[in-house]
């Protein structure tokens, strides 16, 4: 296969992995019956080049359930 199709199938595939990830989350949200859910992000810097990630992490007290996710930036529009 090419280059071009390898390239192609992948982004088919990771966007399929995403719609599937976001669908199960809004389907098991956090924060049922008025548990508490704790917020915060962090940052990460990766090697000597600086490379910084940032991650939203959530917390759910009444569950103890968690999940942390990817954030591109902290602009309000990404947060939200």
């Amino acid at each position: 296969m090419s280059y071009r199709n390898v390239s192609f199938l992948y982004k088919i595939v990771r966007k399929q992995i995403h719609d599937y990830t976001q669908n199960f989350y809004r389907k098991t949200k956090l924060g049922k019956c008025g548990r508490t859910v704790e917020i915060d992000e962090s940052i990460f810097a990766m090697g000597k080049d600086g490379c910084k990630i940032w991650v939203l992490g959530f917390y759910e007290r009444g569950s103890k359930e968690q999940r942390a996710i990817y954030v591109k930036d902290r602009t309000t529009e990404t947060l939200t």
